[in-house]
């Protein structure tokens, strides 16, 4: 690049003024910079602009090297800008998979046979990341996912460390065990999450209600994935996590949130008709899900283990935080509605101190 800048492929270029673009944003948030978060969010957004720039200079619209990677980097950091839901990150997002779709990552490598082992687990990476990215942008938006997983046999990508292979490789090396934290555990794990929460977005905006033995099946299947996550991305109490990196801290509230939204947005439709199972769902999952966010919340205040790491309070956790509240709001509503029972003055005395502290982080 510095050889010959004139002659850079523009769609690279996009990118390397994203990765400065995010940079930038985190150094202003983390507080390693001298200029204020206002400063480094206007930094920050000279540098997207020049990504925007250098994406419609490479005809990003076409199928073409780089382009999917420069398009999901660019609406990634629109995405970190704010803790608000991002529209215009969504309508890129949905604009990836669409170019994505052109050009075969639903389709798993080994099927094409045309792909070198590095290209093939490339694209199975990069394609986790555009269904994690739509649905989870679309659930935010109150829209259907860009991608039915139904035509899709892309598998997940292998739990491997990026020193484990490179362009040169022949023969991918099997997974690494999933009792060991690589950078890229959580990413799988959570990509078999979506598996789940897809269908529970999709039951969320059908206008079909499933029957008790239907939600019995779906809930158990949520239940059931999470079992299968691994201990080292289960959630712990802060005060047992002392060794821990703060990534792998978020890592964790990042995959136990994705489990707790599911059962929360799947029962929710099926308390509000007065289904006892769901409601004590939504009453338990609601409030585990606060709970945590409480927890971790004082952690990112200045003296807080996480503090200087704030640009990992997303707004995928923030939205989920205000869901569990939503939820348990609707909980004491319900129970107020229906009755003045004893049960339901001992839900709101578990759930009224929540969210009383809910509101203060609000605030």
């Amino acid at each position: 690049f510095w050889a010959d800048p004139t002659h850079v492929n523009p769609r690279w270029l996009s990118m390397l003024f994203s990765i400065c673009s995010v940079s930038t944003l985190i150094r202003g948030t983390v507080g390693i910079s001298p200029t204020s978060r206002e400063d480094a969010i206007a930094d920050a957004n000279q540098f997207l602009a020049a990504s925007g720039k250098c994406l419609v200079r490479g005809e990003y619209h076409r199928p073409q090297p780089f382009v999917l990677e420069a398009l999901m980097m660019y609406a990634q950091c629109k995405n970190m800008q704010s803790l608000d839901s991002s529209r215009e990150a969504g309508a890129i997002f949905g604009m990836v998979v669409r170019l994505a779709r052109e050009m075969g990552y639903h389709r798993d490598p080994d099927s094409l046979g045309s792909f070198s082992p590095f290209e093939g687990e490339m694209r199975r990476r990069f394609w986790a990341l555009c269904k994690q990215a739509d649905l989870m942008v679309s659930f935010q938006l109150g829209l259907p996912s860009n991608i039915c997983l139904e035509n899709c046999d892309t598998k997940s990508p292998r739990n491997l460390a990026d020193s484990d292979f490179d362009v040169d490789t022949d023969v991918l090396p099997p997974s690494r065990s999933e009792n060991e934290a690589t950078g890229l555990l959580w990413f799988i794990v959570k990509d078999r999450q979506m598996d789940s929460f897809y269908k529970v977005c999709r039951d969320a905006l059908s206008f079909r209600e499933k029957s008790h033995a239907e939600i019995l099946q779906l809930d158990s299947e949520i239940r059931q994935m999470y079992t299968t996550i691994p201990s080292v991305l289960r959630t712990r109490p802060l005060a047992d996590s002392i060794a821990d990196p703060p990534f792998l801290i978020m890592a964790r509230i990042y995959v136990e949130f994705i489990y707790l939204k599911s059962l929360c947005v799947f029962h929710r439709k099926y308390m509000t008709r007065g289904n006892q199972f769901s409601t004590n769902s939504c009453k338990e999952a609601g409030q585990r899900l606060v709970r945590q966010f409480i927890e971790i919340s004082s952690e990112f205040s200045p003296g807080g283990r996480l503090h200087g790491h704030r640009w990992m309070l997303t707004n995928f956790t923030m939205n989920d935080f205000l869901l569990g509240v939503m939820v348990l709001c609707l909980v004491v509503h319900n129970y107020r509605r229906e009755s003045s029972s004893t049960a339901g003055q001992n839900v709101e005395e578990d759930i009224l101190p929540l969210l009383k502290q809910a509101y203060a982080i609000c605030v």
